[in-house]
């Protein structure tokens, strides 16, 4: 591959920490593989580095996959040729890459916190925790969050002190402390992407606490005054347009007076300006009327000062209505009183914190904030000055002793990096300040879109600033380099030209938090040259980037359009589908991609097409709809709530009387649903059976007087059936037998979304099952576990289906299609304003400004704005807006050949004129108080678009000729659609239909066949003759056909149903009884563990498998729940025993061997087709072999009831006679030997079964 000059640069600078700024599609990953494989590989000059010797750090695991799988094919290619060329050098260098790509999985190749766990793990002794810690499930931790909170607030309540009961009354609400519990989780999770949380949230509260005598005393005072400053010189900018419009010609000169007047305070405000100056000028600035008087002028001048005044005006107005109460003595005298609030708040985070731990610590998992921290434990102390405020850190043995070990550090996507990740990072790097690695940090700060993740791409930006930029034409010889990648190799040219249009006019430090100049421009490196695209019709490939803006207002004196129940939203999604349709069927631009993997152009498809929406709840679904009604294929990537499915309610429901019976909605939801289908008539004759208690009493009551009801008589048969399994099968077990024997898996297999439908209760099934394996709890605690999963904000996604090579129009949000690429894109909704709720909460919080809390006026009930809420809420705003920037630029940035833009508008013409205020200039930039107030992406389209010189028709929608024209080198098209031609698009639509609906009617059978009709129908009907094979599973494990053995000893068996209540045994609370006692699943695999890691061959005494015992469990090779299940008593007679006496004596004995065995399926099971063989897989608990031959051996926990011992021994004879019967097939065939003796070891009455 051939590199640019700047890839080459990154790929072999040395001695220098290096910052890449790689833009969208410019082969960073190609660029950080290939440095990496020289470093491995080294040269002359350098002295090779070994791949466990690098710390590369990626975004996601898939990234980590991915860099481990380049690195190795790198390697096996390099390797390859040296294989060539053999010789006793390149023998010594293939011994060396082998070695290199044994080590690649176990290399430090992760993600931040995968690198974390690693770390926490070598030195887990320096913590005091368990080594063997997990991440916790995101749905387990929000219930132990859930339930902490609200045993906290409980509490506090019962206690009633008065610091939190004022708490509670201003941050409370009339519908209970909800409010109160999600802003204790939200400052709890944002004080830890701080590296030293305690110490911020003192800080914050310290802050409030002070007692200020003046605004410039405040840690707030230089935000607000860089804000005002701002505003103000834009306000200015735009008082000089109107007053150049007033002194035209033909300009409306009386207005000069208002305008200057306007103008007295702040025309000369400068950067020095003190924040109570800017203050005072603000609200010293009055208005006066504009003259009256008639002047001869041109109207539309006249109308744009008045525009540009009232703009001005609004502005101001804006900022003496936010400045109204900042010098208000009695808002500055609450801030006191704000911060003992705060400090009530801060100390119920530390106990809730304090208890999270703990019961984390006794779960045996930590989340993911865990793992940063417990790891910046091991890295960093922090250092404190005498007032207690964090001065330094140092750094610990355990940083100094990583610093050593890695060579270089590696680091991608570096700009949605955290200050936690960064200081752990850095702490590596520079714990042994010039000996330890340096590092190479991969990002483009125009594509950081995680700040609601707590990514700071100030870090980026502040070393983008700051380092020495790498030029081509010049050797670079600093120690902190910034090099940047601004070639793509992703899109066409005019993609990329179109990009650069829009974001060299509103892309700035002030919105964006850069500057697009030279450097960040993107510039061509695929000119998509291959695959001839000279021999295709004019018009097959990509041309503009096409603009389709649907004006939403109804037409005046039309007829209706059938749009007009129609959200905009839908309309637009009509839209699209048409413009997708035309696409497809070779009727738009373009009509032939390139394919990659042909290396040659094709036919636009589906697939090739994504939909990106800002938001997708709710939205996604319409576009997906609207393109089906099209009879075109698409999938929406939404994550739609798992407890809202159907399938998942009426399974929850199904558990829930399975387990208790006495619940009315749980158990019509069953009855209602197609296990049962109960009609409404007759849930109304139940009902009026028992009118009172219920609706199991008047079910049963029901049934008593009316026994002959098959339907209902089979549900109760089934319900008491599985009442009296759920306490011996697991609940993976029994959600299996539930979906095959109610018939509900395979009823909704067959509905149109059946395939997701199945996927559901799949995902159910595993959820129950690691449920089990987590919480060793059984249905009550599982099925409480739903309820609480239902009820936090995440819960739980859906099932995903739909594969990469699926031919769907793909629907997904920005943020999930960023690191993808399409060919082609539609980014649509963007006339969606941005969203600000964020602003309406009661705290705001900023990484440096601290907590924003408002004032509320108790005895009022009146909230007033704070000094801290008005310069938080600012910077929030402003750092919105410029994360809004960067994700409009990730969306158009996917776009590999053509590009689409739609969104809605009420009016065009007014909003072109809205545009026309802000991009009516004489430079390139658009005044970032435009593009500040655009509050879309639209917007911010159309004001780049409005002084294109290309677009002269958007132009002559506001009458005006602006002073200068963009002179852009992206070719752009606007096209603007009327409600009216969007209806008739549908009209015709549907006309289509109802004709094809009429041919079908019409259709005549007779001269569709012809002659072929019997022909026609033999085929379609034919059957296939081995139809029993396709059915036949190629692999079977022994434990599935012990279970169809055990189903048909239950089908053997006839049951006797009570359909009336009985007594039954009461349930003991566990706070009464103590701690539940380990059984059924659970407890068998405990003790078959115990057989398993036990060698009872050199362990035979009490006290020395006792002993040995415990160091399985110290050793954490056996759960310290064995202790309190297995008796060493009985193990030590088992191990006494004559059988385990012989296998003492054997000349060979094995454990655990597990085996794969080609067998008849005829042996399996007899319905299997003859003829036809299965493969069987296994494990055999043990064997030994003797003179006589091969004694099996199989260990089993099952309950023996004491009073019916022969016949439940019987059982279990039959139970297990199958599965010890391929085993010993097995193993005479494998072995070639006899298997003289089968036994079945009975642990609960210690007894051995021959067989």
């Amino acid at each position: 591959m051939a590199w640019t000059p700047a890839q080459q640069a990154a790929i072999d600078q040395r001695e220098a920490n290096i910052l890449v700024s790689a833009a969208a599609g410019s082969g960073k990953t190609a660029v950080l593989t290939e440095r990496v494989m020289k470093r491995i590989i080294g040269s002359e000059q350098e002295v090779p580095i070994e791949i466990d010797r690098f710390l590369i750090v990626t975004f996601t695991s898939a990234a980590a996959g991915e860099m481990k799988e380049r690195i190795l094919q790198k390697l096996s290619d390099y390797m390859n040729g040296l294989q060539e060329n053999l010789n006793e050098e390149n023998l010594k260098k293939i011994d060396y890459i082998e070695r290199q790509m044994a080590l690649v999985p176990q290399a430090s190749i992760s993600t931040i916190h995968s690198f974390c766990l690693k770390t926490i793990r070598a030195y887990f002794n320096r913590l005091d925790i368990d080594p063997n810690i997990k991440v916790g499930t995101q749905a387990e931790l929000d219930v132990m969050k859930s339930e902490l909170l609200d045993e906290l607030l409980e509490e506090c309540l019962e206690d009633g002190a008065s610091d939190f009961m004022a708490l509670a009354e201003v941050y409370g609400d009339v519908q209970g402390l909800d409010s109160l519990k999600n802003l204790i989780l939200d400052v709890s999770t944002f004080s830890k992407s701080t590296p030293f949380p305690e110490v911020w949230l003192h800080n914050q509260v310290s802050r409030l606490k002070t007692v200020y005598t003046s605004l410039n005393e405040m840690p707030w005072s230089e935000s607000i005054r860089t804000h005002l400053l701002s505003q103000l010189q834009d306000v200015r900018i735009i008082y000089d347009k109107a007053i150049a419009l007033c002194e035209k010609p033909n300009g409306p000169e009386l207005y000069l007076e208002a305008i200057h007047s306007d103008l007295v305070e702040i025309k000369d405000i400068h950067q020095e300006m003190s924040l109570e100056e800017l203050i005072r000028r603000i609200k010293n600035t009055h208005f006066i009327a504009l003259s009256r008087k008639k002047q001869e002028c041109d109207v539309a001048l006249k109308e744009r000062v008045k525009a540009y005044r009232d703009l001005g005006k609004e502005v101001i107005k804006g900022l003496q209505d936010d400045l109204a109460f900042i010098e208000d003595p009695l808002l500055m005298a609450q801030l006191p009183r704000l911060g003992d609030l705060m400090a009530t708040l801060v100390k119920l985070i530390e106990t809730f914190e304090e208890r999270y731990q703990l019961e984390k610590q006794n779960a045996g998992v930590v989340d993911y904030n865990d793992l940063e921290h417990f790891c910046l434990q091991l890295l960093v102390e922090p250092i404190f000055n005498e007032a207690g405020e964090l001065v330094e850190v140092s750094y610990t043995d355990v940083a100094k002793e990583l610093s050593s070990f890695y060579k270089e550090i590696y680091i991608d996507e570096y700009q949605d990096s955290n200050t936690v990740q960064e200081t752990l990072l850095k702490a590596v790097a520079e714990a042994n300040k010039e000996e330890g690695p340096t590092r190479f940090m991969v990002g483009d700060m125009k594509q950081s879109i995680y700040r609601f993740r707590l990514a700071n791409p100030l870090i980026f930006a502040e070393k983008y600033g700051s380092w020495e930029k790498h030029q081509v034409t010049s050797s670079t010889k600093g120690n902190n380099v910034c090099i940047d990648l601004s070639q793509n190799f992703r899109s066409r040219d005019n993609i990329l030209q179109g990009v650069n249009d829009l974001f060299q006019q509103v892309m700035s430090v002030r919105v964006g938090e850069l500057e697009y100049d030279e450097y960040a421009e993107l510039k061509v490196g695929n000119h998509y040259e291959e695959g001839n695209p000279e021999s295709l019709a004019e018009g097959a490939l990509s041309e503009a980037i096409e603009v389709h803006i649907l004006e939403t207002k109804e037409p005046e004196n039309t007829e209706e359009t059938g749009l007009e129940d129609l959200k905009n939203v839908e309309c637009e999604a009509m839209l699209v589908a048409n413009l997708v349709d035309q696409l497809l069927k070779g009727e738009g631009n373009p009509t032939h991609i390139f394919d990659k993997a042909l290396g040659a152009y094709r036919k636009v498809e589906a697939k090739d097409i994504v939909i990106l929406l800002r938001a997708t709840k709710e939205k996604a679904g319409i576009f997906e709809n609207a393109l089906m009604q099209k009879g075109i294929g698409a999938y929406a990537d939404i994550g739609g709530n798992f407890f809202d499915a159907l399938e998942i309610q009426t399974m929850m429901s199904l558990l829930k009387i399975i387990d208790n019976p006495l619940q009315d909605i749980p158990l019509i939801t069953v009855l209602r649903s197609p296990i049962v289908g109960v009609s409404l008539d007759e849930l109304v004759y139940i009902r009026k059976a028992a009118e009172t208690g219920c609706f199991y009493e008047a079910l049963l009551k029901y049934l008593k007087t009316c026994q002959d009801n098959p339907l209902l008589n089979r549900f109760m048969s089934m319900l008491n059936n599985y009442r009296n399994m759920s306490s011996e099968l697991s609940l993976e077990e029994l959600l299996a037998r539930l979906y095959v024997e109610t018939g509900y898996y395979r009823y909704v297999a067959m509905l149109p979304t059946g395939a997701k439908k199945k996927a559901n209760l799949e995902l159910f099934k595993k959820y129950a099952e690691a449920y089990e394996n987590n919480q060793n709890g059984k249905l009550f605690g599982f099925i409480q576990y739903l309820d609480q999963l239902a009820q936090t904000p995440d819960g739980l996604a859906e099932a995903k289906l739909v594969g990469e090579n699926e031919n769907l129009v793909q629907i997904m949000s920005i943020h999930k299609s960023k690191g993808l690429e399409f060919s082609v894109v539609f980014l649509c909704d963007t006339g969606k304003r941005f969203n600000n709720n964020d602003m309406m909460k009661p705290v705001l919080l900023h990484n440096e400004l601290g907590l924003a809390p408002d004032y509320l006026d108790t005895s009022k009930y009146v909230k007033y704005p704070t000094i801290p809420k008005m310069a938080i809420k600012n910077q929030i705003l402003s750092e919105n807006i410029s994360e809004e920037m960067r994700v409009l630029y990730v969306a158009l940035t996917r776009a590999k050949e053509k590009l689409f833009v739609t969104g809605t508008l009420s009016d065009v013409q007014d909003a072109a004129y809205k545009w026309s205020l802000y991009a009516s200039r004489e430079e390139t930039a658009i005044l970032p108080l435009g593009v500040k107030r655009g509050g879309s992406y639209l917007n911010w389209i159309g004001l780049s678009l409005y002084a294109h010189s290309d677009l002269e028709d958007l132009r002559l929608l506001t009458h005006e000729a602006p002073p200068y024209l963009f002179e852009g080198r992206g070719k752009w098209q606007l096209r603007v659609w009327s409600k009216e031609e969007l209806g008739n698009l549908q009209t015709s639509r549907e006309q289509g239909i109802e004709e094809k609906r009429d041919l079908l009617e019409e259709w005549d059978t007779e001269k569709i066949y012809g002659p072929y009709k019997e022909i026609i129908f033999n085929r379609l009907n034919g059957e296939y003759t081995h139809e029993e094979a396709v059915l036949l599973p190629t692999k079977v494990s022994v434990s599935e056909i012990k279970r169809d053995a055990m189903g048909q000893l239950i089908d053997d068996e006839v049951y006797e149903v009570n359909l009336y209540p009985v007594e039954e045994e009461v349930p003991v609370p566990s706070f009464i009884k103590g701690q539940e006692e380990l059984k059924g699943a659970k407890r068998g695999t405990l003790i078959h563990s115990v057989f398993e890691h036990l060698d009872f061959l050199k362990f035979i005494e009490v006290a020395a498998i006792e002993e040995e015992l415990m160091h399985l469990v110290n050793s954490h090779q056996l759960s310290a729940e064995v202790l309190e299940v297995v008796s060493s008593k009985r193990l030590a007679e088992m191990a006494n025993s004559e059988v385990v006496k012989k296998m003492r004596r054997a000349q060979y004995v094995e454990k655990e061997k597990a085996f794969i065995y080609l067998a008849n399926a005829k042996l399996v099971n007899e319905a299997y087709p003859e003829g036809e063989e299965i493969l069987i897989q296994g494990v055999i608990d043990s064997f030994y072999i003797d003179e006589e031959g091969i004694t099996l051996i199989d260990y089993k926990t099952d309950y023996v009831d004491k009073e019916q011992k022969e016949l439940s021994i019987q059982r279990i004879k039959e139970k297990y006679i199958k599965q010890l019967e391929l085993y010993s097939l097995a193993l005479s065939d494998i072995t070639k030997l006899t298997v003289a003796h089968k036994y079945i070891y009975l642990y609960n009455v210690n007894e051995w079964i021959h067989l």
